[in-house]
């Protein structure tokens, strides 16, 4: 573990890991937390957010290869870690716009919100992982992803 952490990369791809990983569960659980909330929330009933969940896990079964791929083709290595980083966090302040919505209009834009995070925060952490494996020798590659492991099932809430 002295050797993984000795490596200034390896460090920085893991806590960076670590905070995305988190950050992408209070996401994932917040939208149907504000979706049911009666107060200062939508008041959707459970079938509306399960369609919610559904639309956006289409969006992200679909978009997530494309996006992941293409990214890697277009922009390289270091921009698609930071395309992924930064649209899988900044949509989450549109979810508030939804209050000004109504009926499948509003289902639909959270949808696309949420199916979004989804995908980016998949090319990040797929980026990520890659980076992190390449800054260890391959000998440590198994003890690095463990301990990348570790660190996010701790984080996790």
């Amino acid at each position: 573990m002295a050797a993984i952490f000795s490596n200034e990369m390896t460090r920085i791809y893991l806590m960076s890991y670590w905070i995305t990983a988190f950050a992408s569960v209070c996401q994932t659980e917040a939208l149907p937390l504000v979706a049911m909330s009666h107060l200062g929330g939508l008041g959707l009933d459970e079938k509306a957010i399960g369609v919610i969940g559904t639309l956006s896990g289409l969006i992200f079964c679909v978009g997530q290869y494309f996006v992941f791929t293409q990214a890697m083709m277009l922009l390289g290595f270091v921009q698609s870690i930071r395309l992924g980083a930064f649209w899988g966090t900044v949509p989450t302040i549109l979810i508030p716009f939804s209050l000004y919505m109504s009926g499948a209009v509003q289902l639909v834009y959270l949808s696309f919100i949420s199916g979004t995070l989804m995908i980016c925060n998949s090319v990040y952490l797929g980026r990520n992982t890659i980076g992190a494996n390449r800054s260890v020798e391959s000998s440590q590659r198994a003890a690095m992803n463990g301990l990348s492991g570790l660190g996010t099932s701790i984080g996790r809430p």
